[in-house]
């Protein structure tokens, strides 16, 4: 599995680039980043995804900052649509539970055999 690389800023927000992943290896990455900084509130950490492309790992940030109980708030870029920060509420926990609409929640699919 890859992971996000972590840049270094001058503003001392974390910013943890996505290019090149998969939506569940985002989802996985965005998780693991989200509890490396649990218990610190007003944290601010940014996402880079990309203007570009399909848009997918945006809404993975997107979903994964509205369902976490860690997350106070998601910004998507103002002036740069190709990031999201997600500001950290200061509350420890664990992941939250899976959506019934996830995708990867939803059983496989059911492959029927035709008739001849």
């Amino acid at each position: 599995m890859r992971r996000a690389r972590k840049k270094s800023s001058a503003a001392s927000i974390p910013e943890y680039d996505l290019h090149g992943l998969t939506a569940i290896e985002a989802e996985r990455e965005i998780l693991r980043v989200l509890k490396l900084h649990e218990g610190k509130s007003g944290q601010q950490v940014l996402f880079i995804h990309g203007k570009g492309g399909s848009g997918v790992i945006a809404e993975v940030v997107a979903r994964v900052g509205r369902r976490d109980p860690r997350v106070s708030q998601v910004e998507p870029g103002f002036l740069n649509p190709g990031v999201t920060t997600l500001v950290l509420n200061g509350k420890r926990g664990g992941s939250p539970p899976p959506a019934k609409e996830d995708y990867l929640s939803l059983p496989p699919p059911r492959i029927r055999k035709r008739k001849r």
